[in-house]
């Protein structure tokens, strides 16, 4: 650790305290895992659309 660093403090069930050192933002793990599912198309909203009418 760094002086600096941010600790995140966590009480877990059976009393013991978890201090873990935060050293990544969201922002900063943005793009580090791929999804599996490719997003819908407009025609694919079009259809759901469709069949809920």
């Amino acid at each position: 650790m760094k002086p600096g660093t941010r600790l995140v403090c966590y009480v877990m069930p059976d009393g013991n305290v978890l201090v873990r050192a935060k050293s990544k933002s969201v922002l900063q793990l943005a793009g580090a895992v791929e999804s599996p599912v490719e997003g819908a198309t407009i025609e694919d909203m079009k259809a759901w659309r469709r069949h809920r009418a």
